[in-house]
């Protein structure tokens, strides 16, 4: 068949199969704690980029996972454990690229790490919560990576809009990321009232598929809260407040097309919610 991306008309096939195994083994040395380990394959299917009518190939994945999920301190605390490796070989990418985004496969790629969460029943009326991730995601192999601008910009994309991003860290990969989260309950009278406190951070992470050095985003904190007022049967009222320190991020960052096509230094930006007070009112009936 033929293919025409001036209209998008596109008359090509592609068969793609794969068997993906998966093996899990779990060991309870005693009643509050299991350990287990997981092997996999993973596999997800090619296709055609809509932009460019350019085929991409199939994406696979061999991961291993060794974990631990325990019951501790009389079962008021539960911790559990994972390290993790992926191995992505053709992993699929999608990237902005002049004026469209393109999808292609990178050569190989390694994400590996630790995430670690708990849930602590301090007393009768106070839980704290939380989870840390530490994360090593990069590029074992991608010869041919994106170049989001136009010509040599920042000294790293050719005339080609393409460079060796070998070695490089994946786009939205932070070093490491958690949360830690407190609530207080008690009852006055008939009504419940629970208050709560929470952080989010991250370290910093490029938003841009060739990590161009204006999409990073820094490392940050966001604090948020609510407080409720609950009936035990029918209704309930909540003062919420998001990012209430206004920490102002973006959830993505890339060149302007038209503007860089005259050789002026513009980006666009999806900019995350400034800091948010709502009031939240339910009735079962």
């Amino acid at each position: 068949g033929g293919d025409s991306l001036g209209d998008f008309a596109v008359e090509r096939s592609r068969t793609d199969s794969d068997v993906t195994p998966s093996f899990n083994l779990q060991w309870q040395p005693s009643d509050d704690v299991m350990l287990y380990v997981t092997l996999a394959q993973g596999f997800k299917s090619g296709g055609f980029d809509f932009e460019t009518a350019k085929e991409f190939e199939e994406e696979t994945v061999d991961a291993i996972e060794l974990g631990v999920k325990s019951t501790l301190a009389d079962g008021s605390l539960e911790l559990n454990a994972a390290l993790f490796r992926s191995e992505f070989t053709d992993l699929q990418t999608a990237a902005w690229v002049i004026d469209h985004f393109e999808t292609g496969n990178a050569g190989k790629s390694l994400t590996q790490g630790l995430e670690v969460d708990f849930r602590w029943q301090l007393s009768a009326a106070v839980n704290l919560s939380g989870s840390m991730a530490l994360l090593d995601a990069k590029f074992d192999e991608f010869r041919d990576g994106y170049c989001s601008g136009w010509g040599a910009r920042n000294g790293v994309c050719s005339a080609s809009l393409s460079y060796d991003q070998t070695g490089d860290p994946l786009q939205f990969a932070p070093d490491y990321s958690g949360s830690l989260n407190i609530e207080y309950v008690t009852f006055i009278g008939a009504l419940e009232l629970s208050a709560a406190l929470g952080i989010d951070f991250t370290d910093a992470y490029y938003t841009a598929a060739d990590l161009d050095p204006v999409s990073e985003q820094a490392a940050f904190a966001k604090l948020n809260a609510r407080i409720e007022l609950a009936s035990s049967d029918n209704w309930s009222l909540a003062l919420v407040g998001k990012n209430l320190t206004d920490k102002e991020t973006t959830t993505w960052v890339n060149d302007h097309p038209v503007f860089n096509a005259a050789a002026l230094e513009a980006y666009f930006a999806s900019v995350d919610p400034p800091r948010s007070l709502g009031l939240q009112a339910k009735y079962n009936f």
